[in-house]
């Protein structure tokens, strides 16, 4: 039989060579006993043994008596050494073939000290190299022992503990395939015949699946602003005035979170009535142009939608009840006969007295305005918006809605 050393690509091992052929050998590597086919250039040197069990034992026996150090002593810094020079030099022109491997074997194993360039032939590292060798090191360790917390964790289905700043949509969708928690979850999925989505939801790092597809959808689609830090202020070219005394409210149903409209109803001179619309006004913020500019609209889908404007905005501009906000407003002074008469339009702030909600008024409301027995705050002005824009129907020439049809409204 023949025995040579090998290098497979990632370290230095003992094979028996089964057949030779022109550009490759069939090896079967020892102790593992695997088949292996490789090119020829990957045998390092042949050996003239024939006990095998016995040159491993001797290799097993030199190994511990290796002084590396001595031999770093010894050699350059940025010099090429064959495996041969160096055993020269450790044990002297006698050496033995176990000898030669067995040193083989203990510099490849300080990869500190050494590069190794896979061809029997290292490179001792100068002081500079081994202080950023013995880093990567410190750091692989480290990545290692959280590969195996992380996994161990997630094979038991239990909560691996991410870092805090971990980017789930990231990991799910476009992650670092170096990084331990790619790596593990990955390994677990493989493990527990997972998917990776199924796993991090069952252990609760993705708790709710539906947000977790929205946000998704808003982080390949938009541009990240959450970091953006937006100042609120409003452009100093519009002045802006306050009329803070006027009842303003709003009409929208109980699911509508951006109020962004309301009225107001005021009586004129010569038996006038001024009915007022009041339009929230966040274009006013000179900061949030390319926020707008990018998104257009609010998304909207089933049981849902995705704002046009961050969350921190619309809570800022919102014409939530007893909040004074800056809004756009246009009025219409009207007769008796509801016919407009004059209309202005101006920037000013006013108050926000009341959120009125539609399920609310419809118990209340007939289609001849509020039922006589309803008894309501804003009963009055109410009953004459209703009569205006009734008005307002007839001029257009549309005909009224039919008492026939009915409007259904659901809520999830």
């Amino acid at each position: 039989m023949s025995y040579a050393i090998i290098n497979d690509g990632h370290t230095y091992k003992v094979a028996q060579i089964i057949e030779t052929f022109k550009s490759h050998q069939q090896l079967l590597i020892i102790p593992e006993n695997s088949k292996r086919k490789l090119k020829l250039e990957q045998t390092i040197y042949t050996l003239n043994i024939t006990d095998i069990d016995k040159f491993m034992q001797t290799i097993a026996n030199l190994l511990p008596d290796i002084d590396i150090q001595l031999l770093c002593a010894v050699i350059e810094e940025n010099h090429k050494y064959t495996i041969w020079q160096l055993a020269e030099l450790y044990f002297n022109e006698r050496y033995s073939e176990a000898q030669l491997s067995a040193l083989l074997f203990a510099i490849s194993n300080h990869t500190i000290e050494f590069i190794d360039h896979k061809d029997g032939t290292f490179t001792k590292c100068s002081e500079e190299e081994q202080t950023n060798r013995k880093a990567i090191l410190i750091e692989q360790q480290k990545q290692q022992l959280l590969f195996d917390e992380y996994y161990n964790r997630l094979i038991a289905l239990e909560n691996p503990n991410f870092d805090n700043n971990l980017n789930i949509i990231k990991l799910v969708n476009k992650p670092n395939k170096n990084a331990p928690e790619y790596r593990a979850l990955m390994q677990a999925s493989k493990t527990l015949q997972l998917t990776p989505l199924e796993v991090l939801h069952q252990v609760k790092v993705i708790e709710n699946l539906p947000q977790f597809f929205i946000d998704t959808f808003i982080s390949e689609t938009f541009i990240d602003h959450t970091q953006q830090k937006i100042t609120s202020q409003l452009d100093s070219r519009y002045s802006i005035v306050d009329n803070l005394n006027l009842d303003v409210f709003s009409i929208d149903d109980e699911t509508t979170t951006e109020i962004d409209d309301a009225f107001s109803v005021t009586s004129g001179a010569n038996n006038t009535h001024i009915i007022g619309i009041h339009i929230a006004a966040p274009a006013l913020d000179d900061g949030l142009e390319d926020i707008v500019a990018e998104k257009i609209s609010t998304i909207y889908f089933p049981g849902n939608k995705i704002t046009m404007l961050p969350e921190q905005i619309i809570a800022q501009y919102s014409l939530v009840e007893n909040n004074t906000l800056p809004v756009v407003s246009i009025y219409f002074v009207i007769d008796h006969e509801f016919k407009i008469q004059e209309y202005y339009s101006k920037l000013e702030r006013v108050k926000i007295s009341k959120n009125l909600r539609i399920e609310e008024l419809s118990k209340l409301f007939s289609t001849d305005g509020f039922r006589d027995n309803a008894h309501h705050a804003y009963t009055s002005k109410l009953n004459l918006l209703y009569a205006f824009a009734n008005a307002l129907e007839q001029e257009r020439g549309k005909p009224s809605v039919s008492s026939l049809n009915f409007d259904y409204n659901f809520s999830f």
